[in-house]
């Protein structure tokens, strides 16, 4: 008697027709990115059933955007992709420049991680929380066997290996100075290796990788505070 009395409950208080939203960063198309290139724009989709308050009209929600160089963010508006779609989408133009907050353009610098934070008003619980999707702005992804020999060069720093790299015996992995090399935090999209939760570089061929003191070679986490453990190291 006392279980059903509190099902009861629960259905008219609606917490079991709640839903927590889902943010992504993506391309024009919806599709998940992890970086942008230059030229590109910024785009964030929300999925949140919950926000489609009106069946008949495409609503308006916002969220925030931010990155290591506007800190502070700028707003960002998503509108509803249609009539009670629940899925939101607004896009926005970066400036390789200083921070300006409020100019509706998200400042950032080459290497920056970029965050949309997105205040869910009822998760799954009827609780408010705020959710959160990363991505990059202009680093070059690596992950996987390369298929050649290769030089990682200025033009293309950062790189960050989001899965284990495997240099072969009849290949050759040249680092010019200057070059960063970051590895995602306590992740590897390969998930194999020695440790399938951090990301190795292997070398069963050849690493030239010799940097100046003008210019040096940096091999690090991409944690914004990089801690040993953080990836798994060069085999």
């Amino acid at each position: 008697m006392n279980r059903t009395i509190l099902i009861s409950i629960f259905i008219l208080s609606g917490l079991l027709a709640t839903e927590t939203g889902v943010v992504l960063f993506t391309d024009s198309d919806g599709s998940e990115v992890l970086t942008y290139l230059e030229g590109d724009d910024l785009y964030v989709e929300v999925e949140d059933a919950d926000r489609n308050e009106d069946e008949s009209v495409s609503e308006v929600i916002t969220l925030m955007v931010s990155s290591q160089t506007e800190t502070g963010g700028e707003t960002l508006t998503l509108i509803e992709t249609g009539p009670s779609t629940g899925t939101f989408m607004g896009s926005m133009s970066f400036e390789e420049a200083s921070a300006n907050s409020g100019d509706g353009v998200l400042q950032v610098a080459r290497g920056d991680e970029l965050t949309a934070a997105y205040l869910d008003p009822a998760d799954d619980f009827g609780n408010e929380a705020t959710i959160t999707d990363v991505a990059y702005y202009r680093v070059t992804l690596k992950s996987g066997p390369l298929t050649e020999s290769e030089t990682w060069s200025p033009d293309g720093s950062p790189y960050l290996v989001t899965g284990d790299v495997t240099v072969a015996s009849d290949q050759a992995l040249t680092i010019e100075p200057g070059v960063e090399v970051r590895f995602t935090e306590l992740s590897d999209d390969q998930g194999g290796g020695n440790d399938a939760n951090r990301a190795e570089l292997y070398v069963y061929g050849t690493i030239l990788a010799e940097g100046t003191e003008a210019d040096s070679i940096v091999f690090t986490s991409n944690s914004q505070s990089p801690s040993s453990g953080d990836w798994y190291g060069i085999y």
